[in-house]
């Protein structure tokens, strides 16, 4: 079970950073308005963490629900308030491909932080029982 965690945490972190990566260097082929590129990339992140989470979710079967939905926007507000404080350390400028590294980035160490604390105890529970 603790391989199976390992695997899905892998391909969710592969996924949003590929994801991150990408948006970030095309985001003006899928946005047509000024501003749209940051908001449109946040749901995208959020549909692709909480269908891994609900798959994450089946395999495991021992947490609940109300977990799944409310640790995207655990991750979320953390990755912002993260965000913030990055680009004021680091004197990069706004701009939105900055933006949308940054909060992809911090966004996936926080989405899998959350996996790892929540997941691992029920798979390490059930593997020795």
């Amino acid at each position: 079970m603790k391989l199976r965690l390992l695997i899905y945490a892998a391909i969710c972190m592969s996924v949003l950073l590929s994801t991150t990566f990408y948006w970030a260097f095309n985001y003006p082929e899928f946005t047509h308005r000024k501003g749209d590129e940051f908001f449109s990339f946040v749901k995208y992140l959020l549909f692709i963490s909480i269908t891994f989470l609900l798959s994450l979710q089946l395999a495991v079967k021992k947490i609940n629900f109300f977990l799944v939905l409310i640790q995207p926007v655990a991750s979320l507000l953390l990755s912002f308030v993260a965000g913030i404080i990055i680009l004021l350390l680091s004197g990069l400028d706004g701009i939105p491909k900055h933006n949308i590294l940054i909060f992809g980035i911090t966004y996936t160490v926080f989405t899998i932080m959350f996996v790892y604390l929540f997941w691992h105890n029920q798979t390490t529970k059930k593997s020795n029982a």
